[in-house]
């Protein structure tokens, strides 16, 4: 399917200054799969991450505010995994999954079934701490690809005059 839809794209943008994505396409195809052991390590971990936000959310909520944190949280810590994954994929790079990110909602689970502590304040620590993470990977990904396209962030680059217009 993703061949196909390639192929069609390069067809359709033969004809501008964009003929090197039909040599990209041929060399892309079929290198994108996984060895078992790899895919079978980011099933595990992305149902590990999974299982436990289940039973984080499962769990009932007497607190006012407490069941919203804890969506927040586990929100965060998918969207970190989803969004590494994809970066991974993209890049042909190797997936470091956020494993802190899965001991964050472990925490959160230990707390909310042994009640040590608050488990408001504990959450809320826990999505700050999650939003931090998020936000640090977020920015050091747009930074790289900024500066190896050599562009600005939300700008335009001026022209550079040409040195022998004048």
């Amino acid at each position: 399917m993703a061949y196909c839809m390639c192929m069609v794209l390069a067809a359709f943008m033969a004809k501008s200054r964009t003929m090197p994505l039909l040599w990209i396409c041929l060399q892309e195809r079929g290198h994108k799969q996984l060895a078992k052991g790899a895919a079978a390590a980011h099933f595990i971990i992305i149902i590990t991450l999974l299982v436990l936000g289940c039973v984080w959310l499962w769990q009932p909520c007497e607190q006012l505010y407490l069941c919203r944190a804890q969506n927040a949280g586990f929100g965060i810590a998918y969207a970190l995994m989803a969004s590494q994954l994809i970066m991974a994929h993209m890049c042909k790079e190797p997936f470091q999954a956020p494993l802190w990110a899965i001991v964050c909602l472990a925490v959160g689970n230990i707390n909310k079934l042994l009640r040590l502590y608050d488990p408001l304040t504990v959450t809320l620590a826990i999505d700050a701490v999650l939003l931090a993470g998020y936000l640090q990977y977020v920015l050091v990904v747009i930074n790289q690809i900024c500066e190896h396209l050599d562009i600005y962030c939300l700008t335009i680059k001026r022209k550079q005059p040409a040195a022998d217009a004048q």
